[in-house]
């Protein structure tokens, strides 16, 4: 005689099936509504708070955000324009260079089509979703976005998941931040983390306030990032506009920040190694580089894992176009890298890297604009 359950637990485990049923809806219309989970952990732009990043009248958009003013534009346009959106690799790295030389306005000059510079210093992953969202509105028949290189240092200036509860927070429960609900509820019950560094006169942190980069904050930074790219990738999906990721690059022969070493094992010895297998063993060489930049404690430069998820991002949507500067740019005269006289410093490009990029750029966009 078979046993049967007690009524009890019966009714207790319908009730469970029910409530996973209705949570199971409510996610799925959470999901078509609002797209891919944002991150679960609201932190500080690197830009200060903005509740519009646009102030529109008669028909012009000035932006909001950023130290330098740069010209309104109009938000209707007649003829295709692009936007380009970064920090400071887009806007103001490069200084006492001509707008007119600069990679928007380079670009602009070879397609004989307005592209508008939307670029700040220090602008991450976080403020582009928020812009991206607030551009939707204008006429823009396809997006630029570079970025990746302000989203590790932001969160050492900006201390990001600096405090113990938040980023116990966020490692513990980081598995569940797929789900639109629980991110949703998070973001509206857990407090803000990081400070407004940025508001405050020459972006100066006060005594104390930056921490190093331990691996778990720089674990869910990481994961931010990706989750602002599917943001940014579903924004403009919505909204049938082309989507164009750019790869972030750097120079790989700069050295890291000062560093405490052991003879034979500092950032001089590696690069030195990496010098002598060049000629003979390209691949071995360009890999010494890149880990010197991803353990880099200034974490300037965009790592390998920043890199790898912007390609992955853009192949999971068909309105995205990836452009991988690494292959694309002048070669560097040692390594089988772009050229260190592309830059100016680990990140900003030089004129001639602005003049590199744009070239590199031209025929993707032309094809975009091709369609429209």
């Amino acid at each position: 005689m078979s046993r049967s359950h007690p009524p009890l637990i019966r009714r207790a485990a319908m009730g469970l099936l029910v409530a996973v049923g209705l949570l199971a809806t409510v996610e799925l219309g959470l999901r078509i509504a609002l797209g891919p989970a944002p991150n679960p952990v609201k932190v500080y732009g690197a830009l200060g708070e903005h509740d519009v990043y646009f102030e529109v009248s008669d028909g012009q958009a000035q932006r909001l955000y950023g130290e330098v003013t740069l010209p309104p534009f109009s938000v209707r346009s007649t003829e295709p324009r692009v936007a380009v959106l970064g920090g400071s690799s887009i806007h103001q790295g490069t200084p006492n260079l001509h707008p007119s030389r600069k990679l928007p306005a380079r670009l602009a000059t070879q397609l004989d089509r307005a592209v508008v510079n939307l670029g700040s210093p220090g602008l991450d992953s976080h403020d582009i979703v928020e812009i991206v969202d607030d551009i939707g509105e204008m006429d823009f028949a396809a997006l630029i976005v570079y970025t990746g290189h302000n989203d590790l240092g932001n969160t050492i200036f900006e201390r990001r998941y600096g405090t113990l509860p938040s980023a116990i927070y966020a490692h513990l429960l980081g598995g569940l931040s797929h789900l639109q609900l629980f991110s949703q509820l998070s973001r509206l019950l857990v407090p803000r983390t990081g400070t407004l560094r940025r508001t405050r006169p020459d972006m100066r942190p006060e005594e104390g306030e930056v921490l190093p980069l331990d691996p778990m904050r720089r674990a869910l930074a990481i994961t931010a990032f990706e989750k602002n790219l599917e943001r940014i990738a579903w924004l403009t999906e919505q909204r049938g506009q082309p989507l164009v990721l750019v790869v972030p690059v750097s120079d790989l022969t700069a050295m890291p920040g000062n560093t405490s070493c052991e003879p034979g094992l500092c950032p001089a010895d590696h690069f030195e190694r990496a010098r002598l297998l060049a000629k003979d063993s390209s691949a071995a060489a360009i890999a010494i580089l890149r880990s010197m930049r991803d353990t880099d404690p200034a974490c300037v430069r965009a790592p390998t894992q920043s890199e790898d998820l912007v390609r992955s991002v853009a192949h999971r949507f068909d309105h995205i176009t990836l452009v991988d500067p690494f292959d694309l740019l002048a070669r560097d005269p040692t390594f089988d890298i772009p050229n260190r006289r592309l830059f100016i410093d680990p990140v900003h490009f030089s004129p001639e890297g602005h003049r590199e990029m744009a070239r590199i750029l031209e025929d993707p966009i032309r094809a975009i604009l091709a369609q429209d």
